[in-house]
């Protein structure tokens, strides 16, 4: 079954692992991967203890991290390292980035997001290499700019469109939200959504709500996830 990995990396069950940005990503990706059923992918995310830090710009160091594991306490090979996170406002440094983990990591270096790299192994095996750019692709084949939040907040708007407006309202109000750039209106907007959605833990995160049986906000089954949920299912395939 699919997995999502804790700090301190003690074991890895499964040939593919997602690498995310951070608890909250790898959250996202986990659930999509248990709602499709996909059993043999591991998701991690860097970390102090992994990789003496989080965020996007760990992300080299935790791939190397999950490498060296497999090198050293699998019983099966590393099949695939597919790095999923936020295009933000340039997509390209974003992907250079990603690209840069896998190759220095000795992975196969994919030549664009949203194609996949193999080499071929011994005994017919292979190894996948990927990078996912969140939010995705547009209908014209270019690179949206932006961040999980984005599309984490459409599902949301298309379950709830009332929401929208009232959001729209705060964030034009308050402070210097007008003054944010949109990756960060889009952090800023589902915070407030999520914490004006669980009046009994208003200092919820999107880590929390995705985990939570009781998540009615951003149904994990919409339409606006199945470029990641389709992108997943064909990278993990044995």
């Amino acid at each position: 079954m699919s997995e999502l990995l804790t700090p301190g990396l003690r074991e890895i069950e499964n040939p593919f692992v997602v690498v995310c940005e951070g608890s909250g990503d790898a959250r996202f990706v986990f659930e999509l991967l248990k709602t499709r059923q996909i059993g043999n992918c591991s998701v991690g995310f860097p970390n102090e203890m992994d990789s003496g830090g989080g965020g996007k710009d760990a992300i080299g160091r935790y791939v190397e991290s999950i490498f060296t594991w497999f090198a050293i306490h699998a019983a099966v090979p590393l099949r695939g390292v597919l790095i999923v996170l936020d295009a933000d406002d340039d997509p390209n440094s974003a992907f250079d980035l990603a690209r840069k983990a896998l190759q220095d990591t000795g992975l196969p270096a994919p030549g664009r997001a949203f194609s996949m790299e193999r080499d071929e192994a011994q005994a017919g095996t292979s190894t996948a290499a990927a990078v996912y750019l969140v939010p995705g692709l547009m209908l014209n084949g270019e690179q949206e700019t932006g961040t999980l939040e984005d599309i984490l907040l459409r599902a949301a708007f298309e379950k709830n469109p009332q929401f929208q407006g009232c959001l729209d309202t705060f964030i034009g109000c308050i402070g210097k939200a007008p003054e944010l750039k949109s990756n960060k209106k889009a952090k800023m907007r589902l915070s407030a959504l999520v914490g004006a959605s669980f009046p009994s833990n208003p200092w919820a995160s999107v880590d929390k709500l995705l985990a939570s049986s009781k998540n009615e906000l951003v149904p994990i089954d919409s339409i606006h996830f199945k470029p990641l949920d389709d992108f997943l299912a064909e990278f993990c395939q044995e």
